[in-house]
């Protein structure tokens, strides 16, 4: 009687942790959030993965299992090469072939942002090819400076993705009163708001987060804490920040998650990938329909030259994530386990 008695009660505990299971599946969101991607260029010669496939291969299982699955798209898709910025010796130029968004979308992207400083290597035809090869493939993307966000529809939720950065042609982060006013109508339009930011200096230097603004061959990269914190407070739900090519530190602010940097993600043989450079955190995180954070993880992968990213035994990215979050940002508002997985501090 005792020994039936505890079964029932073990079977009625395990039906009710599938249901709560169950259930907060059905009461959350989840998103994938990669880094900067540049899947190879044909500029000035074509230097380019046999197929585009192998770039993401080694993770495939840890990408478009979420809801929403968001990369920073960094440069041009166009083959019309003739319209090229002004650059010395010293600058890189990407021009990646049309089949670049079908990759994406079969490596499991639904979401992309155009916001950045090589978005416009190839001028105003370069953007306005990018944004027609990523229409008709259906990639949703954001970041042009028309400032048109991205609308994905997930559980019955409308999940809204704006993207910012410094750069010409994109929308102006720099612009505090326009982006608020921006952030503040789109979360007024949808249940989630998720806002990108392509910003800050670069290098292995650079994974230190500051204070105030930053620049970079002259360039004023921003201030990303008051950006990250300014997106909040007008209405955004998740920050994903990246520009420095190298990994930096989380904030739970207001029980939204920032993420300074999430570094160089697939970016195929024209980076440095030396050190941190190499270092590639996929972050996944759930929220509440709400859009407060629920749990996350940092999934660890890291590239070679040779290689597009592969999962990384050693969980150098989940450590070094960890690491900046606990130097850079006293009472960051999260608690750290194991594997990459944290989650809001307890109060």
């Amino acid at each position: 009687m005792i020994l039936t008695d505890l079964t029932a009660t073990l079977l009625l505990v395990a039906t009710l942790l599938a249901s709560n299971g169950a259930q907060a599946d059905q009461h959350s969101i989840t998103l994938t959030a990669a880094g900067d991607i540049m899947t190879g260029s044909i500029y000035p010669t074509p230097l380019l993965p046999a197929r585009c496939s192998e770039l993401f291969a080694g993770m495939r299982a840890s990408l478009g299992r979420a809801d929403v699955t968001f990369g920073n798209l960094e440069g041009a898709i166009t083959t019309n090469l003739s319209d090229s910025k002004p650059c010395n010796s010293n600058c890189f130029f990407f021009a990646m072939p049309p089949e670049t968004p079908q990759c994406l979308l079969e490596a499991g992207f639904n979401v992309v942002s155009v916001a950045n400083n090589h978005a416009g290597d190839f001028g105003v035809a370069g953007r306005r090819d990018t944004a027609r090869y990523l229409r008709e493939a259906k990639l949703a993307y954001s970041g042009q400076d028309d400032c048109q966000p991205a609308i994905l529809e997930r559980k019955g939720l409308r999940i809204g993705v704006l993207a910012f950065s410094p750069s010409p042609g994109t929308c102006p982060m720099n612009d505090h009163a326009r982006a608020g006013e921006l952030i503040h109508a789109l979360a007024a339009q949808t249940d989630i708001t998720v806002v990108s930011m392509h910003a800050g200096a670069e290098g292995m230097s650079a994974m230190k987060l500051p204070e105030g603004r930053e620049f970079f061959f002259g360039q004023d990269r921003g201030d990303v804490r008051a950006f990250a914190k300014l997106a909040v407070d007008a209405g955004a739900d998740l920050v994903l920040g990246h520009g420095p090519h190298v990994p930096r530190a989380l904030q739970l602010y207001k029980g939204r998650l920032i993420a300074y940097s999430l570094g160089n993600f697939a970016t195929w043989q024209r980076f440095n990938l030396k050190e941190a450079n190499g270092v590639s955190p996929l972050l996944n995180v759930e929220l509440d329909r709400q859009g407060r954070l629920l749990s996350g993880q940092i999934i660890s992968a890291f590239q070679t030259k040779q290689s597009g990213p592969q999962p990384d035994p050693e969980q150098q990215a989940a450590k070094l994530v960890q690491q900046l979050t606990q130097r850079d940002v006293p009472g960051h508002g999260l608690q750290f386990g194991n594997n990459g997985h944290f989650a809001p501090a307890l109060q």
